[in-house]
């Protein structure tokens, strides 16, 4: 018989595997960056960023925050008010914000999922939450995200997509097809979560898991809270949508208004998913792709994204001064 592996083997078991999926994410994003440089002249991207309009670039900029705040009223909203924790009050607006800024600030510079959702667990942690709930906190309120970035990027890929339909099918139509396909498959899907949630806490023993499935449930799958939130993430999602707008209009060059926001949800699902290095390379690889079925030349399309994961930087800084600040305060 083979004997238990050790608890310091697990842990460098645990180690090995964050650090090989730490190097295939800054594999990922080197080698879409390289992929997507090699076939751009880099002095035309630089002449397209020379020649914006600095007024709209600094406003797509300026709005992106507010995505920050509506991001943490989603969060307070999936706060658990369990009579399980009946010590726990749910935090304001502002102390949320802090955190996701100071997450957001993470996820520039560290990996998930070591980045900006495992230092918002730990916040969550220290304003009175056990490290599981304030965890699946945080995963419900990404999991709302990631719903509906979804649901703005189904509509936009007929349009992206129109050369190859079928004879007879229109852009149009198949989007709203789409559309209606995905909101019913929601609503089928959280009404049998909702259903083996409630058949798990009838049958399980152990107060933890059936506080957590209770908390999933209540602050998710009910259909009140499941409309609300959708609504909240939907207008979570609007700043970054309209600061990619706003950054196509003020490059020089045939993108536009219209053909930014038709790639606008892609590139945001890029910054997010877990794959590359706080969406860098990938967001590229998928802007300059997704732009080139709209006619428009890579050197834009990389201007374009550039721009906006700089807007994005910039604004995960004040992050850095709320973590240092937060250090102080807790000794």
């Amino acid at each position: 018989m083979t004997s238990a592996p050790l608890p310091e083997a697990k842990a460098e078991q645990r180690n090995l595997a964050k650090y090989l999926f730490l190097a295939l994410q800054v594999v990922v994003s080197l080698g879409l960056l390289i992929w997507v440089l090699s076939g751009v002249d880099f002095t035309n991207v630089l002449a397209a960023l020379h020649g914006a309009n600095y007024w709209l670039l600094a406003l797509a900029v300026l709005i992106l925050p507010v995505h920050v705040v509506a991001n943490a009223w989603r969060w307070q909203y999936v706060w658990p008010t369990d009579p399980a924790w009946p010590e726990q009050q749910k935090p304001g607006i502002g102390t949320l914000t802090q955190l996701i800024f100071i997450g957001l600030f993470f996820n520039q510079i560290l990996p998930p999922p070591v980045g900006g959702d495992a230092v918002r667990t730990i916040g969550a942690k220290r304003l009175g939450l056990g490290y599981t709930a304030g965890a699946l906190s945080v995963f419900i309120e990404r999991v709302w995200g990631l719903i509906t970035v979804t649901l703005f990027i189904l509509p936009t890929l007929p349009f992206l997509l129109a050369d190859l339909l079928p004879n007879g099918i229109t852009p149009t139509g198949l989007a709203i097809g789409l559309l209606l396909v995905a909101l019913v498959g929601l609503v089928v899907g959280f009404k049998l979560l909702l259903w083996l949630c409630q058949h798990l806490e009838g049958r399980l023993q152990k107060e933890l898991p059936i506080n957590l499935i209770r908390q999933l449930r209540t602050t998710t799958l009910e259909p009140k809270s499941a409309l609300w939130l959708l609504l909240l993430s939907m207008l979570g999602q609007l700043p970054p949508l309209l600061s990619i707008m706003l950054i196509g209009i003020a490059l020089p060059g045939d993108i536009g208004a219209g053909t930014a926001l038709l790639v606008a949800p892609l590139a945001l699902f890029a910054t997010v998913v877990p794959i590359s290095f706080a969406g860098w390379g990938l967001r590229e690889g998928v802007m300059v792709t997704a732009l080139a079925s709209q006619g428009i030349n890579s050197a834009q399309a990389l201007a374009l994204s550039l721009a906006f994961g700089v807007g994005l930087l910039l604004i995960s800084l004040p992050g850095a001064v709320l973590f240092r600040l937060k250090r102080r305060e807790n000794g």
